[in-house]
């Protein structure tokens, strides 16, 4: 299956799904997952997690606690027939330590060349943000704070009238 995200009219999160034996199409709308406002920073992203066969889900940000949720395990490596509301987990936080993705923007999810997942976005404003990543440990089913990996602390040499660095 080929797999993508996006609003509907409504503004509602569609998960989509297109088997690449047939070229079928479905998608599951997820009513709780609703766009806050019309703004093109507010991004939407899947991470996959070879692991644990799951899917993460993380959409519509702009400074805002991050929004995440996954698939139940094995929901890519034994799909269902036709996805229901029952495969995708209620959101959740990604650590217990509330600091960390309370004013998320851009995440991204990555995998590295063994196939592990990660998670990286910007805490904070523009010109005074901090970009971190978190790395997922199917085991456990538990995100694990890499750290941070660039600061808008310290000072910076101008550049284009901007001292800006994240």
């Amino acid at each position: 299956f080929q797999y993508t995200v996006f609003w509907d009219a409504d503004r509602v999160f569609v998960l989509a799904r297109r088997d690449l034996r047939d070229n079928r199409v479905q998608t599951l709308r997820l009513p709780e997952f609703k766009l806050s406002s019309d703004d093109a920073h507010r991004n939407t992203c899947l991470g996959v997690s070879q692991a644990d066969g799951r899917l993460h889900l993380s959409w519509d940000h702009h400074n805002d606690p991050l929004r995440y949720a996954r698939s139940r395990a094995g929901f890519l490596t034994d799909p269902p027939q036709q996805m229901t509301a029952a495969d995708i987990e209620p959101p959740q936080p990604i650590s217990p330590d509330k600091s960390f993705a309370s004013r998320a923007t851009y995440p991204r999810f990555l995998n590295d060349a063994n196939g592990e997942l990660f998670l990286f976005y910007r805490q904070g404003g523009s010109g005074n943000g901090e970009n971190y990543v978190h790395r997922y440990e199917a085991s456990s089913g538990t995100w694990k704070t890499v750290g941070r990996v660039f600061s808008s602390r310290g000072t910076y040499a101008a550049w284009n009238n901007s001292t800006s660095v994240v």
